[in-house]
């Protein structure tokens, strides 16, 4: 029994490090407090969703597709957009970003 538990946890530990991999191949990653990148938490499992927020989801990814197709037709929308809060941009990239 020890046997097949200790396979078990191989095995497990195995598969968390695949996904690990995985995501920070696919970019599925988050820089830390400390600065560093890390992995974003993934689940192996399914893990229950509520309805309600799934629709959210999908609501704004409608809206953030559109975004993200208007600004490839037109890239000089976004910079004449940004170029009002330049300076807050500044700031926040400074608080941010360590230096």
């Amino acid at each position: 029994m020890a046997l097949v538990q200790e396979l078990r946890h191989v095995a497990e530990k195995e598969l968390v490090d695949l996904a690990v991999d995985w995501a920070v191949v696919h970019g599925i990653t988050m820089r830390t407090r400390e600065g560093t990148i890390d992995h974003a938490p993934v689940t192996l499992l399914p893990t229950p969703f509520p309805q309600s927020q799934l629709e959210k989801a999908l609501a704004a990814q409608r809206t953030l597709n559109r975004l993200l197709h208007n600004l490839r037709l037109k890239p000089e929308y976004i910079l004449s957009e940004l170029s009002a809060v330049r300076p807050q941009l500044k700031l926040l990239f400074r608080a941010v970003v360590p230096s």
